[in-house]
């Protein structure tokens, strides 16, 4: 068997103004869904569902988080911070969804997509006939083609 484990940050004990500043973070409206699907089906576009692993991961901190060394984890002897200094989010932060939204808002834009300006959570590629619709670390794309 495989074993895993995850390190996960105590936001309960987060203080507002200190630990973070914004913790909010958008994602699609159900009526918005059922509009993106009905253009897929009339465009005839292919539609597929993503799961995002470990999506928080991939958000960088801006504010400087320290997080105690879980218990079992030996403290190496160099070490003169009081804990370990966080450079990405992880599950627990209260920032953490946010700071992750931001992160895909940027890649996707990058890529070409812009969101609609009703919607912020539905992403379109006019070039490509692309659509993509983001609620937390899912993502429903319609597209002509979707590769493998």
């Amino acid at each position: 068997t495989k074993r895993k484990a995850r390190l996960v940050a105590k936001g309960f004990l987060q203080k507002p103004g200190v630990d973070f500043r914004e913790v909010y973070a958008p994602v699609v409206r159900p009526s918005s869904l059922r509009l993106l699907l009905s253009v897929a089906v009339q465009k005839r576009l292919e539609v597929r569902q993503f799961d995002v692993e470990a999506a928080y991961l991939h958000g960088k901190l801006e504010e400087e988080l320290y997080v105690e060394i879980p218990e079992g984890v030996q403290r190496p002897t160099k070490m003169t911070r009081p804990g370990l200094k966080l450079i990405r989010a992880i599950y627990g932060l209260k920032q953490a969804g946010r700071v992750w939204n931001q992160t895909l808002h940027s890649k996707l834009r990058r890529m070409g997509f812009r969101s609609t300006r009703l919607e912020p959570c539905v992403y379109l590629n006019k070039e490509q006939t692309t659509y993509i619709s983001v609620y937390v670390d899912d993502l429903l794309v319609a597209a002509a083609t979707i590769g493998a």
